[in-house]
């Protein structure tokens, strides 16, 4: 239900165990002080969108001295153009996780300390001012706030998977319609930490011949580029296959796909989704050979990969670096061997995957 305010505060809670779910708070700036004021505990706030609120998104409020509230569930909200805060935490023993907030005039989230004042926490006058403890904050995605994390109290309790500047463009940006599928697109979705991720990209923008495309730092917009060692590729142009190496990326992570045809970098709808490696999954989870036999030369000295599915009369052999997603693209049968694996003699490290009939790939060594 869409909810429009026109009253100082839109919601006061002092009664446990309220629910605020599926709601939309949006108003002029000046027409509330704040969409949602928790002076209570084991309430839930979840799945609420918040906009243009005067002073907080969500406050929860030390109320009176001697108050303890706590237990509060603040989850999966997205809150933005607070003209202060957009969370702001003043009781105890919270859980606020999994929340996006941006364009704060202030902090994206900030757990009170012990100072007051308008660019600190707004404890109540009659408030003996005390610190915020023992709140679990976590898996929040904070961006374009001037400050996205105030953690007065420094207890290191922040693991967020997005606290970055937003990307400042140069120029104008594309329109939201040349960024669609239709226009790019990159495959795969997902790769394995310390290998490289080559990228098929697809769609009108992949026939220009000086398509710039990098991975980003967060997955929310361009901004900044993915942990990448120096030694590594952070950006470079699609080749005219539509074919881009990137990498190694040295961290687990989700990391937006960005494309730059003229002075800005343009997010695309892709993510990657860097993690372990994993046995269970075709070449280790790793976007192709080359990075497979980069999660497992530590112990081996793998030279080559090979991938059937069915019955397949004859091969192919392919380079290295080829994109997995082209390979296992479709459910023909098809025999693939890359690198050294094109050879009688050498030593293979065969898996079969469950669930998946004639399926097997492995590993070659000489």
């Amino acid at each position: 239900k869409r909810q429009v305010s026109t009253q100082s505060t839109w919601v006061v809670v002092d009664a446990q165990g309220v629910e605020i779910t599926k709601c939309v708070f949006e108003g002029d700036r000046g027409a509330y002080q704040d969409a949602i004021y928790l002076a209570t505990s084991q309430a839930t706030v979840l799945d609420n969108v918040i906009d243009r609120a005067t002073r907080f998104g969500v406050l929860i409020v030390q109320a009176t001295n001697g108050a303890s509230y706590s237990n509060n569930v603040i989850e999966s909200n997205t809150i933005r153009n607070a003209s202060l805060d957009g969370i702001q935490i003043q009781g105890d023993a919270n859980i606020i996780r999994y929340n996006t907030v941006f364009w704060s005039g202030v902090s994206g989230l900030r757990v009170c300390g012990m100072q007051r004042g308008t660019n600190f926490c707004a404890w109540p006058i009659a408030v003996t001012v005390d610190m915020a403890t023992n709140n679990i904050v976590a898996y929040n995605t904070l961006y374009a706030n001037p400050t996205n994390f105030f953690d007065e109290n420094a207890e290191g309790i922040n693991d967020f998977t997005q606290q970055f500047p937003a990307y400042n463009p140069i120029g104008i940006r594309d329109p939201a319609q040349v960024l669609s599928a239709v226009w790019v697109q990159a495959a795969p979705y997902t790769a394995v930490i310390n290998a490289y991720v080559p990228l098929k990209v697809f769609g009108f923008w992949q026939m220009r011949s000086d398509l710039h495309i990098k991975l980003a730092v967060g997955s929310n917009d361009c901004f900044g580029a993915a942990p990448i060692p120096a030694t590594g590729i952070t950006e470079t142009v699609v080749n005219p296959h539509g074919i881009a190496v990137l990498g190694p990326v040295s961290a687990a992570g989700v990391y937006r796909v960005c494309i730059k045809h003229r002075q800005d970098w343009e997010p695309t709808q892709t993510t990657i989704s860097v993690g372990d490696a994993d046995p269970n999954q075709i070449y280790y989870g790793a976007a192709s050979c080359q990075a497979a036999i980069m999660t497992q030369n530590a112990t081996m000295s793998f030279c080559g990969c090979y991938f059937q599915r069915g019955a397949a009369s004859g091969g192919y052999t392919l380079p290295l670096d080829l994109p997995l997603a082209i390979l296992t693209n479709g459910d023909e049968p098809i025999l693939v061997q890359q690198g050294c694996c094109r050879g009688r003699t050498t030593l293979r490290q065969e898996n079969v995957l469950q669930n998946r009939d004639g399926t097997v790939w492995g590993l070659c060594r000489l």
